[in-house]
Parts: C-alpha cells; sequence; structure tokens
C-alpha cells in the first residue's frame, strides 16, 4: 500500500530508536502531534482574548518562559526539531504456539498471539472506522472527552484543558480535520455501543482465564479502599460492587479505541497491573496489512529512568517530567564514565490492521503512537498468576501524591478478605498443591510455570500483605503452605524472569531519591531537569558519587552552562573527582 510504513528493512534482533523513526516514517506523525498542540494552544488563546463582538482573534505571542527553578523552557524551534538518539531496541516476539507465549510470559515481555485462532475474530469487519461510524457514529448518548495529540507529553501540564476536547459522535472525531484526536471509549451498559472487546480470545486459559462468555459474577463486600489506598467511592472504575471473574483471570473493563493519525499516547501504566489484550479489527484492502500503531515499551525496572516521579515543583504546576525520546541529543543521556550512554532496551510492537492481537504486559511504562486513522479493541484482565505485577502496582501508588482512578477489584476487592481469601489465594493453593503432589518433574513446562507463578503470587500477598486483606489465620495457614512447597519443590521459590524484573523494579522504587535515578542494572546516575526534561550525568556504582554529580549540575545550571558540563562528561571526562573523594561512598540506605 503506497505510503504506508513497513519494519521490514528493520533488523530482525536489535536495532535503534533512530533506526525506527526513519523506517516507520515517525516524524510525520510527531509532527501532526505537535501542530495539535500548537492549534490547542491558540484556540485557548482566542478564547481568552476575544474582542467586545464576541469574535476571537487568534494572538499568540512566542515568549520565553522559565519554571519556577529558573530553568529556561526549550524554544519553540527547539521542542519541535528531532534529535533521536540511537537507543537500542527490539521487536516483541511474534508467538504462534503455547509454548511461545509461555516463554514470553516467562521472560516478562509483551507478544504478538500469531495463531489463526486469535486473528480471525474480527474477520466479519472488514473495516473498523466505518462499522464504529454506522452503529453509533451520529451520537453518543452523552459528550465524551477526547485527547488531542501530545496531551501528556513531557513538559506539559496534565491539567492543560487545551489538550481535551469534548465529542457528540464517532463523526465528530472523523470530521476534526486540524487536531489529531484520541478517545478511549470504556464500554458501559447504558452507552449502546457494541462490545466488540468481548469477542477476543485469550490465549492460555490458565493464566487468563476463559471466554467472557463463561465469567461469572462475584459481589463484594468490603468498603472501597485497599489498605493505604485512598480512593473515594465515587471514582471507581466499572460501576457495581462487582467483579467478573473467568478462572484465574478477573475481567476489569472493555474498551474501544478511535485514533487519528499523528495522536500519541505519552508514557503510563495501565490501571492496577493488569495484561491489556488489543487488536485492530481494520482491514484496509487487499495489498497487505498496514501498520496502525507503534507501541514503545520500556522494562518495568525502568520507571524512574523513563518518568520522574520526585521531581521537584511537580506538586505545584503539574508537569509532566519524563524523558522525550525524540529529542534528546544522545549526551543528555545517562553516560559511563568513556561517554558511551547506559541505557535499557526498548521493546517495539508494531499493531497492524486485521493482524494479531498484542498482549500487554503489566508495570511496563509505555507510550503508543498512531501512524494511520484507526480503531482498537481491548480488554483488561487481572491474573491470579500474577500478583505479584498487582502488589507491585500498589506499592508504586503508595508513592504518588494522588492515588489515580482504581477499578474495584482492586481498590475494593483486595481489602475484602473473603473476596481475597476465596478467589485468590484459594484457587492458587489447590494449583499448588497439586503441582507439588504430582511432582514437577512429571508436569510440562507450561505447567511448570503456572505452578512456579502460583507460588510467587502467593508469596507476593504474604510479602506485600499490606495492600492485601487477609485473615490472619488464613495468613499463617499461607506462610505453612508455603515453606512446606519450597522444601518439597525448591525450584518453585526461584524467580522467573517476570519475577526478578518486578524484584528490581521494587529495589530501585525504594533507592528512588530526588534528582538521582536507579538504573534497571543497578546503578545510580544524577540527573537534573530543564523545563521538566531530564539530563543526566554520568553512570556510578554508588548513590554517594551520583550525589556529587547532582551537585555539579545543579551548580552548572545556575551558572549557565550545564550543556557544556554534559557534552564534557559525554566526552568521558571524569569530573568532580576531587569532591567524590571527600564525599560519603556508601550507598545510602533508603530502604522502607
Amino acid at each position: 500500500m503506497a505510503g504506508v510504513p513497513s519494519l521490514g528493512a528493520l533488523p530482525q534482533t536489535q536495532f535503534t530508536l533512530h533506526q525506527l523513526f526513519e523506517q516507520a516514517q515517525l516524524e510525520a506523525c510527531m509532527k501532526l502531534s505537535d501542530d495539535s498542540v500548537e492549534l490547542a494552544q491558540r484556540i485557548a488563546a482566542a478564547e481568552a482574548d476575544k474582542h467586545a463582538d464576541g469574535m476571537g482573534v487568534l494572538q499568540v505571542q512566542v515568549e520565553d518562559a522559565t519554571d519556577k527553578a529558573g530553568n529556561l523552557f526549550p524554544p519553540v524551534d527547539q521542542a519541535r526539531s528531532f534529535m533521536v538518539p540511537d537507543w537500542p531496541c527490539q521487536m516483541v516476539p511474534a508467538c504462534a504456539t503455547a509454548e511461545a507465549m509461555v516463554e514470553a510470559l516467562d521472560a516478562g515481555v509483551p507478544f504478538l498471539a500469531t495463531a489463526p485462532e486469535f486473528t480471525e475474530q474480527f474477520a466479519d469487519i472488514p473495516d473498523g472506522l466505518a462499522y464504529m461510524q454506522r452503529v453509533r457514529g451520529h451520537d453518543f448518548r452523552q459528550p465524551r472527552i477526547a485527547f488531542r495529540g501530545g496531551w501528556g507529553r513531557p513538559a506539559s501540564s496534565m491539567l492543560d484543558h487545551t489538550m481535551l476536547k469534548m465529542v457528540n459522535s464517532v463523526q465528530d472525531i472523523m470530521d476534526e480535520q486540524e487536531l489529531a484526536l484520541n478517545i478511549q471509549i470504556f464500554h458501559r451498559p447504558e452507552d449502546g455501543l457494541p462490545v466488540l472487546p468481548a469477542r477476543l480470545n485469550w490465549p492460555l486459559p490458565d493464566m487468563f482465564g476463559g471466554a467472557t462468555s463463561q465469567a461469572e459474577t462475584v459481589q463484594l463486600d468490603a468498603p472501597i479502599a485497599g489498605p493505604g489506598l485512598h480512593n473515594k467511592a465515587d471514582e471507581a472504575l466499572s460501576g457495581r460492587d462487582e467483579v467478573q471473574q473467568s478462572g484465574s483471570g478477573v475481567i476489569l473493563d472493555n474498551a474501544t479505541r478511535i485514533s487519528r493519525r499523528g495522536a500519541v499516547t505519552w508514557w503510563h501504566l495501565d490501571d492496577c497491573g493488569e495484561y491489556v489484550y488489543q487488536a485492530q479489527p481494520v482491514l484496509l484492502g487487499p495489498n497487505g496489512l498496514p501498520i496502525t500503531k507503534l507501541f514503545v515499551y520500556a522494562p518495568v525496572e525502568a520507571y524512574e529512568l523513563i518518568t520522574q516521579d520526585q521531581r521537584k515543583g511537580s506538586e505545584e504546576d503539574s508537569m509532566v517530567a519524563a524523558v522525550d525520546p525524540f529529542r534528546c541529543p544522545s549526551h543528555w543521556l545517562p553516560k559511563d564514565r568513556s561517554g558511551q550512554p547506559v541505557l535499557p532496551t526498548f521493546y517495539i510492537a508494531a499493531l497492524e490492521a486485521g493482524g494479531p492481537p498484542l498482549m500487554s504486559a503489566p508495570n511496563m511504562p509505555h507510550m503508543v503512537i498512531t501512524i494511520q486513522d484507526c480503531v482498537m479493541v481491548e480488554q483488561r484482565r487481572l491474573s491470579l498468576m500474577c500478583m505479584d505485577e498487582v502488589a507491585y502496582f500498589a506499592e508504586r501508588v503508595r508513592r504518588w501524591r494522588d492515588p489515580p482512578v482504581l477499578y474495584k477489584a482492586f481498590s475494593q476487592g483486595m481489602s475484602d478478605a473473603v473476596y481475597v481469601g476465596q478467589r485468590i489465594i484459594m484457587p492458587l493453593l489447590r494449583r499448588l498443591r497439586a503441582a507439588v503432589m504430582a511432582g514437577l518433574d512429571t508436569l510440562s513446562p507450561s505447567e511448570r510455570l503456572f505452578a512456579q507463578r502460583a507460588y510467587l503470587s502467593l508469596q507476593a500477598l504474604v510479602k506485600y500483605r499490606r495492600n492485601f486483606a487477609i485473615a490472619p489465620e488464613l495468613l499463617r495457614s499461607l506462610k505453612q503452605h508455603l515453606t512446606d512447597a519450597a522444601a518439597a519443590a525448591p525450584t518453585l521459590a526461584q524467580q522467573d524472569g517476570r519475577g526478578q524484573h518486578l524484584e528490581a523494579a521494587q529495589q530501585n522504587m525504594r533507592q528512588a531519591a530526588s534528582g538521582v535515578t536507579c538504573l534497571p542494572n543497578g546503578q545510580f546516575v544524577a540527573y537534573i531537569h530543564v523545563a521538566a526534561r531530564p539530563r543526566w550525568g554520568t553512570v556510578r556504582d554508588n548513590l554517594g558519587r551520583a550525589k556529587v554529580d547532582q551537585k555539579l549540575l545543579q551548580d552548572a545550571v545556575k551558572a549557565g552552562n550545564l550543556e557544556a558540563l554534559l557534552l564534557q562528561m559525554a566526552s568521558g571526562e571524569d569530573l568532580g573527582a576531587a569532591d567524590a573523594a571527600a564525599a560519603e561512598a556508601e550507598e545510602d540506605d533508603l530502604f522502607d
């Protein structure tokens, strides 16, 4: 199909973000996002500067702006210029068999489910956009909020109302020619929209549960707000005091997303440690399956590198403090003593129109770039086999100033001792006991992984029990069962790949400090924000040395020579050695 980007020229193993940017023609999409931001700002300026006759005047004066610390915001031309570093990337695996999917789960990475039973579920919908316009094109039953393409980008305010637009129909979204709009419709009984995500055929039912039609309704009795999670009752997602559960899968939500080309969903986590299974029910012609969305995933333990919750001033100005990987010269990135960047690998997933569904792994910071106008459907499920993911998310929420809007399965279900005991702990214990009694040597690789996942999930419930309501007697019994299982089958207690990522992420989170990033490899690097965009120094082996670098960065900002200092560091010059000799070299104990 003419004009449609192809990733066929990229290496099958590793490539760089710069290569992806060029091969997937991302510059045009990112510029559309920029144009959407600028137009929104102009519209807001016109609204604020109306003449007495009510006519709007588009007058936008571009001025240098500074943040609260006096740091200069990037000029417009710099903010729009692309500086894409050679950040290492690799494609997510394409899995045609259950064994391949289990291997991806074990490694803790997203994957594409390519077997025919997963790719043919929307064969009767030749064009998803036309379908949505036909079934509900002229009106929603109530207006909905659409995001403009650049909402949430680094150095923007999360409270910027100019990046939102009320729409009344699918047609409103498609008729908008100047703004890259993006709307996520979470299905509720009263909205009258067909719930296409309910068609999704989830793989690995032992891990994720069966079909949506087989789910049973489970009532919740506890009040909303799990231990330490101050969530208001009227802020809980997904309505009534009940959850839909299908075996090992707790169905959280169904959503349909309509996106215009150039819409960018910037770095975020999904809602509460769940898996998200998404597909593109659009077939746009006989010339192949065009790419409609690109997903960029960072490792779960790279959260502090991607977004910096510790940024001073963020509570006052609500600015998004995060790395912009498309406007980031290499000398701004963490570098070793020779000046070479030290970076985790991004995982890249290309969602194709009518192609295989994508399984997004929990808790991985990710962003999504829309390459073509499209409709995407998704279903969200918690897996009982991955309660360590839920525990990690709960610990992350505790460190945020305000908790997000949470699903009741999380905010209410995890504080319901009956639900936790009967619907989470007991099914996991039954699976664990059966595996131990049968002997791990008699199990298939998938069965062994599920047994290990059951053990690790139960272990997480015990270790992070402040986030879960567990009856005292059941907790004592659970601890004994885990001890007995580990004695009978020691390999159960060994962390799988996903568990290792989560443990590293938990440790990095506990060691997070303002102005210092704990990297996925356990090293430390100082950073400083300029207009909420981070600039990093040299990677160090201990926190004390990184704090010396932090002081160097702060002094450079005051002296107006930060860029020169970063270039010196990137050249391999080890600055601040004299100060470091006098500094405390031992790592500070920041653990809870």
